[in-house]
């Protein structure tokens, strides 16, 4: 510590000040230059402190990122596309579903997906020309592509695929006269829109009829062969085998269901 009296100024004394004067005129000057250093540590130690908190404020956390989501194909006729997404929710469990412009997507999932974990996805999805709940497939000339954190019940990020103009067709209704109601169940279900269907004890168009049934038939789904050409059912009342996807409408999509022998 440097000691005060190192501060002291040399003093000139006036030979007209009176004895003493000197010694009282030396002291307020030492007062004062010691009042000044105090402020002066006094100020940098304030400093110092100051600047001691501004490190210690800890950073703010970066914004999470925005889930980017692209298509590939992004137009042409309906078809299977590629969806590839990136800064999604790590290891999260999503859906994609299709709908059209200003009115919303569909319920039917087209395709489900995991995200690893780096929040990327690469996943393919079919594009129908109908879907449960719709007269017409497809009366716009785009779809949009969403993909659903079904959890959450929340769209995470929508992409837009364009049609063709003589794409831009209405479909007409396969279930008109049948019971659609059994669309709306959670489990894979179907309901034939061909005239009739045969039932088959094999994936294969030449293996032996189990039965066949009419128009608007509902039966439950437990999966498809690789290709997703025949689909296994089971019927009330205890039939079951395989069945042409190509003759049923489904509340959900074939691609999602699991290969099963």
């Amino acid at each position: 510590m440097i000691p005060f009296n190192a501060f002291s100024l040399p003093l000139h004394i006036p030979t007209y000040e009176k004895p003493g004067a000197a010694l009282r005129t030396g002291g307020l000057v030492q007062l004062a230059t010691f009042v000044l250093i105090a402020a002066l540590l006094i100020g940098c130690s304030a400093a110092a402190a100051t600047s001691a908190m501004t490190v210690a404020t800890p950073a703010q956390p970066p914004a999470e990122p925005t889930p980017e989501l692209r298509v590939e194909p992004d137009h042409g006729p309906l078809q299977t596309v590629t969806l590839i997404g990136r800064n999604f929710p790590a290891h999260a469990a999503l859906r994609v579903r299709m709908g059209v412009p200003n009115t919303g997507l569909n319920d039917a999932d087209l395709a489900w997906m995991s995200v690893d974990g780096d929040g990327a996805f690469i996943v393919n999805a079919p594009l129908p020309t109908v879907w449960p709940g719709t007269n017409a497939a497809v009366v716009e000339d785009q779809l949009v592509l969403a993909v659903i954190d079904p959890v959450r019940n929340q769209t995470l990020a929508t992409v837009t695929y364009h049609l063709p103009a003589a794409m831009i067709t209405p479909t007409p209704d396969l279930l008109a006269g049948c019971d659609a109601s059994i669309l709306a169940v959670t489990e894979p279900v179907a309901i034939v829109t061909a005239a009739a269907s045969d039932i088959l004890v094999d994936a294969d168009a030449g293996a032996t009829r189990v039965t066949r049934v009419d128009r608007c038939q509902p039966m439950s789904v437990s999966g498809r062969d690789a290709g997703g050409v025949w689909v296994k059912v089971a019927l009330p009342g205890g039939y079951s085998g395989w069945a042409a996807s190509a003759d049923l409408r489904f509340n959900v999509a074939v691609n999602v269901l699991p290969v099963v022998k």
